[in-house]
């Protein structure tokens, strides 16, 4: 993902300001680059540092489940695409 100085502070603002988890993912090539608040205060989740920079499938939000990581790794696969994909999933 590439953005100017002030385009990714206003992303990063925008991002901690929403109650819900949001991780923006780089879908090219499915490296989460960024985590909010609620994100990070999930459990599994120390340190930032452990999680933004890696396949968004391989982080601690879908370790519980072998199928899911892999359904999110071919959604991702898929948006790369253009395709739109959609759908809920809950953590334990």
């Amino acid at each position: 993902m590439v953005c100017t100085h002030n385009r990714w502070k206003l992303l990063q603002q925008l991002l901690h300001s929403i109650n819900s988890a949001s991780r923006p993912v780089d879908w090219e090539v499915g490296i989460l680059v960024a985590a909010n608040d609620a994100a990070l205060g999930m459990p599994g989740i120390d340190d930032p540092n452990l999680v933004i920079g890696q396949p968004f499938w391989e982080t601690p939000w879908w370790s519980h489940s072998i199928e899911l990581q892999e359904r999110v790794r071919q959604a991702i696969q898929t948006a790369a695409t253009g395709e739109l994909v959609r759908y809920e999933t809950a953590h334990p």
